[in-house]
């Protein structure tokens, strides 16, 4: 993780990006994972492991947006509607910058966004959530929730590519 960080670092002050898109893994924090604490026993300790594992990244993904946005510059997050990664403590600086108003929180449906099954071709549902620091995305993203017009295809399972929720977790 530090050679992650350094190279951020240097990556920040080399090419000092206008915008820098963000998507940590998603797995430790989302609806599924608080399916596996709720069983308890080998299900909640792979899950409680995972989310100790990730903590460090969470707390470079706040440290990263802090960086650009005291540089006057833009950031975009994606990360599942629900997911519990924005009320760690490693997260508070991005919590506290939504509710003073400097980042904003963004929904969207992933079915309204292209997202469907490789394999029947009907829409993923999958409900987004997005930060960002970014107004103008506030007004295009609003617009792509759910208009119910389409049957969605049920994340569980497998198709011919693989696992739906772990093909449903790629952009």
């Amino acid at each position: 993780l530090r050679t992650g960080q350094r190279t951020m670092d240097l990556q920040f002050q080399s090419e000092d990006p206008y915008c820098t898109i963000v998507t940590h893994p998603c797995g430790p924090w989302g609806n599924w994972s608080r399916a596996a604490l709720g069983k308890g026993g080998a299900a909640a300790a792979t899950m409680l492991e995972a989310r100790e594992h990730d903590r460090p990244i969470l707390k470079l993904v706040a440290r990263a947006v802090e960086h650009r946005v005291g540089n006057s510059r833009r950031v975009f997050l994606e990360h599942p509607l629900g997911s519990e990664a924005i009320n760690q403590p490693e997260m508070k600086p991005v919590k506290d910058m939504i509710l003073n108003g400097t980042l904003f929180f963004i929904r969207a449906d992933g079915c309204m966004l292209g997202y469907c099954d490789a394999d029947t071709g009907n829409p993923n549902y999958k409900p987004m959530g997005f930060i960002t620091s970014m107004p103008v995305a506030v007004d295009i993203l609003e617009k792509y929730r759910c208009d119910r017009s389409h049957v969605h295809c049920e994340l569980e399972g497998s198709n011919s590519k693989g696992k739906r929720t772990r093909l449903a977790a790629s952009w």
